[in-house]
Protein backbone atom coordinates (compact mmCIF):
# COMPACT_ATOMS: atom_id res chain seq x y z
CA UNK A 1 0.00 0.00 0.00
CA UNK A 2 2.84 2.42 0.83
CA UNK A 3 4.45 1.68 -2.51
CA UNK A 4 1.20 2.49 -4.33
CA UNK A 5 0.85 5.79 -2.47
CA UNK A 6 4.48 6.63 -3.18
CA UNK A 7 4.04 5.88 -6.87
CA UNK A 8 0.84 7.90 -6.99
CA UNK A 9 2.53 10.85 -5.27
CA UNK A 10 5.58 10.66 -7.55
CA UNK A 11 3.47 10.48 -10.70
CA UNK A 12 1.42 13.48 -9.48
CA UNK A 13 4.58 15.50 -8.88
CA UNK A 14 5.95 14.61 -12.31
CA UNK A 15 2.65 15.45 -13.99
CA UNK A 16 2.41 18.81 -12.23
CA UNK A 17 6.00 19.72 -13.08
CA UNK A 18 5.38 18.81 -16.72
CA UNK A 19 2.23 20.90 -16.78
CA UNK A 20 4.04 23.83 -15.18
CA UNK A 21 6.56 23.77 -17.99
CA UNK A 22 3.85 23.27 -20.59
CA UNK A 23 1.82 26.36 -19.55
CA UNK A 24 3.70 29.56 -20.45
CA UNK A 25 3.11 32.59 -18.31
CA UNK A 26 4.59 35.24 -20.62
CA UNK A 27 5.31 35.61 -24.27
CA UNK A 28 7.86 38.28 -25.20
CA UNK A 29 8.21 39.59 -28.74
CA UNK A 30 10.32 42.40 -30.03
CA UNK A 31 13.28 43.74 -31.89
CA UNK A 32 16.47 45.53 -31.04
CA UNK A 33 20.01 46.41 -31.94
CA UNK A 34 21.39 48.79 -34.50
CA UNK A 35 23.43 51.86 -33.69
CA UNK A 36 21.49 52.69 -30.51
CA UNK A 37 20.98 49.12 -29.28
CA UNK A 38 17.45 50.07 -28.22
CA UNK A 39 14.98 47.23 -27.69
CA UNK A 40 11.24 47.48 -28.25
CA UNK A 41 9.38 44.65 -26.55
CA UNK A 42 5.84 43.42 -26.00
CA UNK A 43 5.03 41.23 -23.01
CA UNK A 44 1.84 39.18 -23.30
CA UNK A 45 0.45 37.36 -20.29
CA UNK A 46 -1.58 34.18 -20.66
CA UNK A 47 -4.54 36.22 -19.35
CA UNK A 48 -4.32 38.70 -22.23
CA UNK A 49 -2.60 41.63 -20.54
CA UNK A 50 -0.06 43.31 -22.78
CA UNK A 51 2.72 45.68 -21.81
CA UNK A 52 4.82 47.55 -24.35
CA UNK A 53 8.23 48.84 -23.38
CA UNK A 54 11.64 49.96 -24.49
CA UNK A 55 15.14 50.02 -23.08
CA UNK A 56 18.74 49.13 -23.62
CA UNK A 57 19.04 46.10 -21.35
CA UNK A 58 16.31 46.47 -18.73
CA UNK A 59 12.98 46.99 -20.42
CA UNK A 60 10.69 49.57 -18.86
CA UNK A 61 7.07 48.93 -19.79
CA UNK A 62 5.32 52.29 -20.08
CA UNK A 63 2.19 51.31 -22.04
CA UNK A 64 -0.54 48.77 -21.36
CA UNK A 65 -3.17 47.12 -23.51
CA UNK A 66 -5.13 43.91 -23.59
CA UNK A 67 -6.53 41.19 -25.77
CA UNK A 68 -9.16 38.61 -24.95
CA UNK A 69 -7.96 35.71 -22.83
CA UNK A 70 -9.08 33.34 -25.59
CA UNK A 71 -6.86 35.15 -28.09
CA UNK A 72 -3.89 35.03 -25.68
CA UNK A 73 -4.36 31.29 -25.19
CA UNK A 74 -4.49 30.87 -28.97
CA UNK A 75 -1.15 32.71 -29.31
CA UNK A 76 0.45 30.53 -26.64
CA UNK A 77 -0.92 27.40 -28.33
CA UNK A 78 0.42 28.48 -31.73
CA UNK A 79 3.93 29.24 -30.50
CA UNK A 80 4.05 26.01 -28.49
CA UNK A 81 3.08 24.03 -31.60
CA UNK A 82 6.31 25.09 -33.33
CA UNK A 83 8.63 22.15 -33.00
CA UNK A 84 11.96 23.99 -33.22
CA UNK A 85 13.41 23.81 -29.71
CA UNK A 86 15.30 27.08 -30.22
CA UNK A 87 16.80 29.25 -32.91
CA UNK A 88 19.56 31.63 -31.92
CA UNK A 89 21.15 33.69 -34.70
CA UNK A 90 20.94 37.38 -33.75
CA UNK A 91 22.47 40.01 -35.99
CA UNK A 92 23.22 43.69 -35.59
CA UNK A 93 19.46 44.21 -35.91
CA UNK A 94 17.60 41.29 -34.41
CA UNK A 95 14.10 40.02 -33.70
CA UNK A 96 13.04 37.69 -30.92
CA UNK A 97 10.31 35.59 -29.38
CA UNK A 98 10.67 34.24 -25.82
CA UNK A 99 8.27 31.92 -24.06
CA UNK A 100 8.73 32.21 -20.30
CA UNK A 101 7.12 30.22 -17.53
CA UNK A 102 8.10 29.08 -14.05
CA UNK A 103 10.37 26.29 -15.21
CA UNK A 104 11.31 26.78 -18.87
CA UNK A 105 12.37 29.47 -21.31
CA UNK A 106 12.36 28.90 -25.04
CA UNK A 107 13.91 31.56 -27.23
CA UNK A 108 13.95 32.28 -30.94
CA UNK A 109 16.32 35.07 -32.05
CA UNK A 110 17.23 35.94 -35.61
CA UNK A 111 18.69 38.64 -37.82
CA UNK A 112 22.16 37.33 -38.65
CA UNK A 113 22.95 37.33 -42.35
CA UNK A 114 23.06 33.85 -43.82
CA UNK A 115 20.55 32.37 -41.37
CA UNK A 116 16.94 32.34 -42.44
CA UNK A 117 14.37 32.26 -39.66
CA UNK A 118 12.23 29.10 -39.79
CA UNK A 119 9.06 29.95 -41.70
CA UNK A 120 6.57 29.16 -38.93
CA UNK A 121 8.46 31.38 -36.48
CA UNK A 122 8.69 34.25 -38.97
CA UNK A 123 4.99 34.06 -39.84
CA UNK A 124 3.98 33.90 -36.18
CA UNK A 125 6.16 36.92 -35.38
CA UNK A 126 4.85 39.07 -38.26
CA UNK A 127 1.20 38.28 -37.62
CA UNK A 128 1.49 38.80 -33.87
CA UNK A 129 3.48 42.06 -34.14
CA UNK A 130 0.95 43.40 -36.65
CA UNK A 131 -1.88 42.55 -34.26
CA UNK A 132 -0.11 44.09 -31.26
CA UNK A 133 0.81 47.24 -33.20
CA UNK A 134 -2.87 47.89 -33.99
CA UNK A 135 -4.01 47.73 -30.35
CA UNK A 136 -4.85 50.85 -28.37
CA UNK A 137 -2.38 51.39 -25.53
CA UNK A 138 -2.68 53.54 -22.45
CA UNK A 139 0.25 54.97 -20.51
CA UNK A 140 0.82 53.26 -17.18
CA UNK A 141 1.05 55.44 -14.07
CA UNK A 142 4.10 53.66 -12.78
CA UNK A 143 6.38 51.94 -15.35
CA UNK A 144 6.65 48.17 -14.93
CA UNK A 145 9.94 46.30 -15.16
Amino acid sequence: MKIMRSLLFLSSVLLLSFQACAQPEYLLLGKGGGITGKITQYRISSRGKIHKGTGMTDIEYTQAGKIKRREARKLFGEIKSIHDSSFHHPGNLYYFIRIIDNECTTEYTWGENGYKVPEMIGVFYKETINRLSDLPYKPVKKPVK
